[in-house]
């Protein structure tokens, strides 16, 4: 994938279309992951954006656009849903349930891992390896 020369990093309170920045999950060479909520459904949801560059043609980001729809129709009780993608500006992005441990933070397996002091016991080890 291209990296990005600049990346367009929208601060809490902004809009990509329906969806209101609450916070930024994380920023790499290629876009921005944003904790939203949608301003219609009043649901919290991560969106990751990705900054369209003129270099990138409409084919390639309506290919983008049908891989996550292909993506939306995968289902599991253990891997994040998409939900959909939109353009807005020179931002594509893609809409995904929002992962959090319960207390309303953004919930990775680092994350967890680094929660419970960078060792996990055989059960939860176990226990995460049977829903991968």
């Amino acid at each position: 994938m291209m990296e990005l020369e600049s990346t367009v990093v929208l601060k809490p309170g902004e809009f990509i279309g329906d969806y209101q920045i609450l916070s930024v999950l994380g920023t790499g060479k290629t876009g921005v992951t944003y904790h939203v909520i949608n301003s219609v459904l009043n649901k919290e949801l991560v969106v990751k954006s990705l900054f369209i560059l003129d270099s990138f043609s409409m084919d390639w980001v309506q290919r983008l656009d049908a891989q996550t729809a292909l993506m939306g129709q995968l289902y599991s009780p253990y891997i994040d849903r998409f939900i959909g993608s939109g353009h807005f500006d020179k931002l594509w992005f893609a809409v995904k349930d929002f992962a959090h441990d319960g207390e309303g933070k953004s919930c990775s397996l680092d994350n967890y891992i680094n929660k419970h002091g960078g060792v996990l016991s055989e059960f939860q080890t176990y226990h995460i390896l049977k829903q991968i």
